[in-house]
């Protein structure tokens, strides 16, 4: 699951739930998150992988 996750005001509750899963994450951005509480899966936030950031231009 490359890129960005966004939920402004969402919640997140990410729990891979088997020992052979495993989450590859680039970015997120929410209100609130839960990540892995105790499953026994793997997450990997990795940002390089995240949606690309850009500086605000003026466009007329």
């Amino acid at each position: 699951m490359p890129g960005t996750w966004y939920a402004q005001g969402g919640e997140y509750d990410i729990r891979p739930s088997a020992s052979t899963t495993v989450f590859n994450l680039g970015n997120y951005l929410c209100d609130q998150a839960e990540w892995d509480e105790g499953t026994p899966g793997t997450l990997n936030l990795n940002p390089s992988t995240a949606a690309p950031t850009q500086r605000p231009i003026l466009v007329e």
